[in-house]
């Protein structure tokens, strides 16, 4: 039987064996607490955001004007003096209804004096017709005598050529009749053209002519937006002196100047809002109908046209200048992170962000790849590679340009001052 030791010797060995615990115990800390320490010295401070499940629609943005789909200015085709003025601003019209008219009692006396001439000349032409039928009656019976002896030959020369003469006659009283019947039309046309007519129902947006005012001649120039293919778009529906602007106001469209960056990534039938600039609280909503194939250049940027329909019964004034956000993309329940959380793609790497995850000494990032979905304005739509809840670095950017797979990080205080580089 081996030798029990005695009960102070055992209780001895006991406080030893703890003080031993103890002293790895602290020992363990105390390097756990110094290698926490030097992490985090040596930790990369940034700025977190956490991934949050969200709807997130694309948009793009454009500038433009509110105008009628059809619209008209129309201008006298002859030049003259206002006589009378038949519409005011604002005032609805049928087609054919009297706009304005042109003082026209010279042009009635030009057309009484043409009717005069053309009945003159009617006379003339029925002296000639009867001249020459009598001169073919006369050349019928010398022809007759010549064959019985009684008269020369001669004298059958002379009635060929009082014929000939006399049907040369008739051609030109013919023809002096045709010109002054056709003086007599275009004296019509003219007098017709002294009263100007609207060439379509509508309403007079602009009225430029006044009474006792002397115009140019200018003519009417349609305006049917549907068909415009890339030049002229922003006109305004405002009217020069010598016209007067009518317009289909029931079928207002928003004719937009859309970046070439932005303009692939339009197609007809997608919803679209309107602002007019004088105030974002009377945003109305439209679909966009078609997209123009010819940019055109603006202070050293190419914008293509694009037309937005308004939807029926909303108040929009010709003429308006609006901004337009129109939704090329949506997703409903996306995963969303800031922007400036994405390393974007390149020849070597697919686009990728830094997820930061708690570790045994503090916190680290994972490098991972993403697919992007829509963004909309400094927020895009996560479709694979992140869930909803972690946190991805936003920043500083050269922090996070500088960060490498499982590098210790530490949340930058509100206090930091450290600025992003430009991007």
């Amino acid at each position: 039987m081996a030798d029990t030791p005695p009960p102070a010797e055992k209780r001895d060995r006991s406080r030893l064996r703890l003080w031993v615990v103890v002293f790895l115990v602290l020992t363990a800390g105390l390097v756990i607490v110094a290698l926490t320490r030097s992490a985090d010295d040596d930790a990369v401070a940034v700025r977190l955001a956490t991934a949050q499940r969200e709807s997130l629609k694309s948009v793009v943005r454009a500038q433009g004007r509110v105008r009628a789909r059809r619209q008209v200015s129309v201008g006298p085709e002859i030049s003259g003096r206002i006589k009378s003025v038949d519409v005011a601003e604002g005032q609805t019209v049928e087609q054919g209804q009297v706009l304005f008219t042109l003082e026209d009692e010279q042009l009635r006396q030009n057309r009484r004096t043409l009717r005069a001439a053309v009945k003159s000349a009617e006379t003339v032409v029925q002296r000639a017709e009867l001249v020459e039928k009598e001169a073919a009656r006369q050349l019928d019976r010398d022809a007759k005598l010549v064959e019985r002896g009684a008269v020369s030959k001669e004298q059958m020369v002379m009635g060929q050529n009082r014929l000939a003469l006399s049907q040369a006659d008739t051609a030109s009283a013919r023809a002096n009749l045709e010109r002054t019947q056709i003086e007599l039309a275009r004296a019509q046309d003219t007098l017709e053209k002294s009263v100007v007519h609207s060439p379509l129902t509508g309403t007079a947006v602009a009225v430029g002519v006044e009474v006792g005012q002397v115009v140019g001649s200018l003519g009417t120039s349609v305006t049917d937006t549907a068909a415009l293919g890339g030049l002229g778009f922003g006109a305004t529906a405002s009217a020069s002196t010598d016209e007067v602007v009518v317009a289909d106001l029931t079928d207002l469209v928003a004719e937009l100047s859309v970046d070439e960056i932005d303009v692939t990534r339009l197609a007809a039938g997608q919803k679209t809002v309107l602002s007019p600039q004088s105030g974002k609280d009377d945003a109305v909503s439209g679909v966009l109908e078609r997209v123009g194939l010819l940019g055109k250049e603006q202070s050293g940027a190419v914008f293509f046209p694009a037309w937005v329909k308004l939807d029926p019964g909303e108040k929009l004034l010709s003429g308006m200048s609006v901004d337009a956000e129109i939704e090329v993309a949506r997703l409903d329940d996306a995963v969303v992170i800031p922007l400036s959380a994405v390393l974007p793609a390149d020849k070597e790497k697919k686009d990728r962000v830094y997820v930061a995850s708690q570790g045994a000494f503090g916190l680290a990032v994972a490098l991972r790849e993403v697919t992007l979905g829509p963004a909309d304005g400094d927020r895009v739509a996560i479709e694979q590679g992140l869930d909803a809840d972690d946190r991805v670095v936003t920043g500083p950017y050269r922090a996070l340009v500088s960060l490498h797979d499982g590098d210790a990080i530490k949340v930058m205080d509100d206090t930091d001052k450290t600025g992003d580089a430009d991007r």
